[in-house]
Formats: structure tokens, sequence, C-alpha cells
């Protein structure tokens, strides 16, 4: 199909639309049954479809005709400049002024004259005759370059802005007026802000929009005017960074009492402008970021509507896997969000972390570090709310999230699914690391048997490296004998006993006796401050090679205990 056929074929159509729509705003529609209105009704919205996409082929079609560019770019303008143009041919039909235009600053220019005709529409006759006169006065000068615009189209001629009429002197009618035709124009805006890349400053036109639309349009209580200006406000932010930093607290303050629609809007509007200017919000430097970390937080725990729920999950998993937020409060909430059976209905949310957990956990080892950290305060928090709840719902059981975290923290998982970008996985000891803290709530009263019965099952499911630290080995080893006394429970379940309150000594046995120890002292000293955490230290004796006086420590761990008990019974 040629260029100029398809102008032809969308100009007759939409002129079509345009009778049908004004036949429809007439008092005759009114009295139509609701058959024919519905019959007409589809015969708009069909013509609307065909329309955009006739709109959506003129995307790809070779404008190197220059008549049939200037008859498509006229046509469009034309389409756009009157405020009967369906909201949903808006977008494409800017979509084939971006490609009409040779760059953004006249796209820019294009749509801001579109948005003072309809603010400020001029009489027709009155247009013409001044068009006229400057192009006969262009010819007289021989001036043709400039009576034309970049794009070939006659320059319209520079008339004085007319003053809009106050609003007090406006009636009902004006009014509504009115405001349909900010509307319009804050459609306008936003389409063509989100198809902006350039910067605020290397765009002045926009400098005059946004204080005559879009700042009023903030301010005013309607509903769908604040609305959208507030998205033209927040687009306007993404390619102004001075602009995002003094506007920010705004649209805080807007979520607090915001009805539903609008809070969707603004923490778009917040989580966007977070993503894009990373380094003035949430950067190393930024002094607000853990207010801002705060307050997201608290909204996730305040919020009831699921829909603003599922957003701000969304959004903050986003902010979580992009490295912006690393804080471990943050990352143990949404655990929290996760398996708490408010969420049990909120199918977005749970589908939105069910894959957030293994991607964020498999794609670095700094992640599983930090699954790896929260888990014991996780667990101490989930046990206490287990036992208080009273629902309807099921809960999600202690041992359950165990097996989650062991999952999830699992390095050779990690080597698996990252499919090659993580080396040396198996030798990472975050399963160890795990292990140790897990041994290490076992001292903790506040357990029950159940609650100790998960905890150990879930040693046997950890995985080891083959070379790790042996200072971790030995702080392992350390904490198991601490544990000193083992029986079987009826059912067959482990219960740690330590009521004893005989001092324990401690031996610390090396299987590899033939490497030295480097730094004995700094060994020494941590193992101490590890043991005093858990009761006094009568003794701790850690061996080494030596040549003289080994009687001195004896055979073996057996030796240790008989001493132990030979020194307390005497």
């Amino acid at each position: 199909m040629s260029l100029g056929l398809l102008c032809f074929r969308i100009g007759d159509a939409y002129n079509a639309l345009v009778e049908q729509v004004h036949e429809d705003a007439t008092a005759a529609f009114d009295e139509l049954d609701e058959d024919e209105r519905a019959w007409r009704e589809e015969a708009r919205l069909d013509s609307e479809f065909a329309i955009g996409e006739m709109l959506r082929l003129a995307l790809n079609l070779d404008y190197g005709d220059e008549i049939g560019r200037r008859k498509m770019f006229q046509l469009v303008q034309r389409m756009l400049a009157q405020d009967v143009l369906p909201e949903a041919l808006l977008t494409r039909c800017l979509d084939v002024l971006r490609v009409l235009s040779p760059s953004e600053r006249d796209l820019i220019r294009i749509v801001v004259e579109v948005v003072h005709e309809l603010r400020d529409p001029s009489d027709p006759e009155a247009e013409a005759e001044a068009e006229a006169e400057a192009e006969a006065e262009a010819a007289m000068k021989g001036d043709v370059d400039d009576a034309e615009t970049e794009m070939g189209s006659p320059r319209r001629p520079q008339r004085p802005a007319q003053l809009p009429k106050p609003v007090a002197e406006m009636s009902l009618e004006e009014k509504a007026r009115a405001d349909a035709v900010d509307l319009r124009c804050l459609a306008l805006c936003i389409g063509m802000l989100e198809r902006v890349n350039s910067t605020f400053e290397e765009n002045s036109t926009l400098e005059g929009i946004l204080g005559e639309l879009i700042i009023p349009a903030v301010k005013r209580r309607e509903m769908a005017l604040r609305k959208k200006g507030l998205i033209s406000l927040g687009l306007c932010c993404l390619i102004a960074r001075r602009m995002a930093l003094s506007s920010f607290q705004l649209f805080l303050s807007q979520v607090q009492a915001a009805p539903e629609v609008l809070k969707i809007r603004v923490l778009q509007i917040i989580f966007d402008i977070l993503m894009v200017h990373e380094g003035a919000f949430l950067g190393p430097g930024s002094p607000n970021g853990d207010k801002i970390v705060d307050f997201l937080l608290q909204l996730l725990e305040a919020e009831e509507l699921e829909r603003v729920q599922a957003l701000l999950v969304v959004g903050i998993s986003k902010l979580m896997l992009s490295g912006m937020v690393t804080d471990e409060r943050v990352l143990q909430t949404l655990v929290l969000v996760f398996i708490s059976p408010e969420t049990v209905g909120n199918q977005e949310l749970r589908q939105c972390l069910s894959y957030f957990f293994p991607v964020y956990s498999y794609s670095s080892a700094a992640n599983q570090q930090r699954m790896c950290k929260i888990f014991v305060p996780l667990y101490e928090r989930l046990v206490k709310a287990y036992h208080e709840w009273d629902g309807e719902d099921d809960m999600v059981t202690p041992a359950q999230v165990a097996l989650m975290f062991v999952d999830w923290t699992d390095p050779i998982r990690a080597g698996d699914t990252a499919k090659g970008l993580r080396k040396d996985c198996e030798k990472d000891p975050v399963h160890l690391d795990l292990a140790t803290d897990v041994i290490k709530a076992l001292f903790s009263t506040a357990y029950d048997k159940e609650d100790k019965k998960a905890l150990c099952q879930m040693l046997g499911k950890l995985y080891l490296p083959g070379e790790v630290d042996g200072d971790k080995v030995r702080m392992l080893k350390l904490l198991l004998n601490n544990l000193r006394s083992v029986e079987e429970g009826d059912a067959g379940d482990i219960i740690i006993v330590n009521e004893d309150p005989t001092p324990v000594t401690l031996a610390i046995e090396r299987k590899d006796a033939t490497q030295p120890f480097i730094e004995y002292a700094d060994i020494y000293e941590d193992v101490k401050e590890e043991c005093v955490r858990y009761g006094s230290v009568e003794d701790l004796r850690i061996p080494r090679p030596v040549k003289k006086a080994k009687a001195k420590w004896g055979e073996g761990r057996e030796s240790a205990i008989a001493a132990q008990r030979a020194a307390s019974s005497a």
C-alpha cells in the first residue's frame, strides 16, 4: 500500500468516526433503545480499532516520498489537535509523529503547540487570514525556508497568547469544558514524555507546560486531574534530576491518604524515580536512604489493600535484585510477608516472591550470605507467631521454612541454576555458616522440643564443602561439644539437655596434627571469647604439636572428661 493511499484511508475512517461521535453526543442518541446503543458503541470501537491498526502500519512505511510524508504529518497533527480524538488512538498518533519528527525537540515543540491550541482555541477565519498574510509576506521577501517548519509544513504565525478566563468567572459548562480540555492536554503530555529520552534541561519548551498545566493540575482536588498531573510530574522527574530531588517528598506525602487508584500510580512513580536516579536516593552516600527504606517497610506492614501490597512487594523486590537495597530488615520482612497466612489470597504477591527468593539467592554468594544471616532471627519470630496463631488459615510450619532456607542457601543449586555464571560454588561455605548459626540457636531455651527437632533435621540436609577454613570447623566442633548430653525422646526426637551446673572442660582435637597453628594466640582468644558467651570457662586447652610434656593433656577426649569429673568430686 502506498503512503498517499494509506493517508487517504486513515483520514476517511477518522472523519467517519468523528461524525459518529458527534451523532452520539446529540439528544437523539438518548432516545435509542439499549440494543441500538450497544450496536453503535460496538461499531465505534471497531472503527477505533481499524484506525489504530492503520496507524501501526504507518510506523513501518518508507517515508522517502516527501509528498506522502507531508500528508501523513499534517493528518496526524490535525488528529491530535482535535479534542474528539479517542484516547486509545492518542498514543498511536504520537508514535507516528515520533517517526516523522527529525528529533525529540521537534516532537516536543509540535505537542506543545497542540496543547496551546487546545487550551486557547482561536477563530478559524481569523487564523486562516493570518496564515495567508504570513505566507504572502514571506513570498514577497523570498524567505521560503523560514515560512516552513523542518517537517515541510507551513509555519503557523505567532499570535499573542490570551490570558485564560478566571475560574471564578466561568459557568458550570465552561468549567466542565476547561477540565475536559486539561485532561486531554495532560494525556498528550504523558504520551509525549513517555517517548522522550533527552533531559528536561535540553528542552526548554517543557518549562511552559510544566508551570501552566502540570503544576496547577497537581494542586486540583478533582481526582482525574490530580492523577494525570502527578503522572506528568513524575515523568518530568525521570528526565530531570533536580526536579526529582525537590518533588520526591511530594509523592511520599500523596501516598498516605490517597485512594487505591491514586496510591498505585504514585507508588509506581516513586519506584521509577528510585530506579532511574539510584545514586541520588539510595546510593552509598545518600543521607535519606535509610529513611526511604523505613518508609517503604512501614507502608508494607500497615497496608491492607492487596493490589497495593503486591505493588510494594514488586517494587522492593526490584530494588533488592538490582543491589540498590541491601538492608537485611527488608529481606526478613519479605520472607515474613511471603509465609504470612494473611497473604494467602494475594496470588500476585505470592507469585512475585516465589520467583524472587530463588533468583535473589542464586544470583550471588553475597545474597546467600544475607539469607543465612536472617534465618535465626526470622526463625525466632516465626516460632513465636506460629504458637500464637489461632486463625482459620493454616500457617507455614517452622520446619517448612527451615527447608526453604536450606534450598535457597544451597551453593550447589546456585551453581546449577546460574549455569556457569558463578564459579567454584561447591567451595562456598555458606551452609557451614548456617550450621554454626543453627547450633548456636539450639542453646536457646525459647524453643520447645518440636522447634529444636526442626533445626536438628535441618542440619542433616546441609552441604559442607571439601575445603573449608580450619577456624570455622573448630568453632563448629566446639559448639557441638558444648551440647553436653544428647538423649533419645519417647518418639525418637532429639532433645538437647544441658542442666548440669558443673563447669565443662572442652578438649578440641585435631585430626591432622602435622600442620602447626600459625596464629595460635588469635585462635585461642577467639575460641575463648565464643565460649564465654555460653557460661564461665573453667579451662580451655587447644592442643598443638609439642616435643615435651604431652602427658599433661592426656590421650584424647575421655581423659579430659575424667580429669574434669575427678576435680569436681574432690
